[in-house]
């Protein structure tokens, strides 16, 4: 049995903060003075510190929306760079892909369609709510029970999610791996029962992927 792990692609970022109007400027920018030592003998002068009214962190938006973790789409430079990086990972995998199982996250679902259709396999993607981020190995690996059967099993997620994956899946949970965004790897196993000990076929970084699918 063959295990594909593939780290969605390069998405927008949910940190593009909104330049402040002149009202949240001046808002800022008003303070309450707080006496901190009394005055030094002989002066009249006081010792203030200006400290912000509001200084509660603003919610972080792309234009004038804030955009959702999970809603998070593929940059335009993302979707062209894991088109083709597709096209490489269709010349590693030369066997037809049984099922390609996708993290729920907008971004994650994107780099599964893609691949997808490079591998001509586009009716064969089918959301797996245990790849989305912070689900457990064990849980993982009791929603992929029922694919035990297949040959060719891709799993489409996030990190460091999918690197604790990979090291459980070669054995070992102190393994390093790591899977940049648009990266992927083949792990060939005896079995998605238990504990397993695989073995590491191939690990392709984008950039190589790319280069390969020219």
């Amino acid at each position: 049995m063959f295990i594909y792990l593939l780290r969605h692609a390069v998405a927008v970022e949910s940190a593009e903060a909104s330049q402040p109007t002149q009202g949240q400027q001046q808002k800022k920018e008003k303070t309450m003075p707080v006496a901190v030592a009394e005055p030094v003998q002989g002066s009249t002068e006081t010792i203030e510190v200006k400290t912000p009214i509001d200084a509660t962190p603003q919610p972080k938006v792309v234009g004038t929306h804030i955009v959702p973790d999970e809603d998070r789409p593929l940059t335009k430079d993302g979707r062209k760079k894991m088109m083709n990086a597709a096209h490489g990972l269709d010349r590693l995998i030369p066997t037809p892909i049984d099922i390609i199982l996708t993290s729920p996250l907008l971004r994650a679902k994107e780099t599964a369609q893609i691949t997808a259709e490079a591998l001509g396999c586009e009716r064969k993607v089918k959301l797996c709510p245990e790849l989305a981020p912070g689900t457990s190995y064990p849980l993982l690996l009791k929603a992929l029970a029922k694919y035990k059967t297949r040959g060719h099993i891709m799993l489409v997620g996030h990190t460091p999610d999918l690197n604790a994956v990979a090291a459980a899946l070669l054995g070992s949970e102190s393994l390093s791996v790591e899977l940049k965004k648009g990266a992927a790897c083949c792990i060939e196993i005896p079995t998605l029962t238990g504990r397993t000990k695989g073995k590491l076929v191939w690990l392709m970084q984008p950039k190589q992927l790319r280069q390969l699918g020219k």
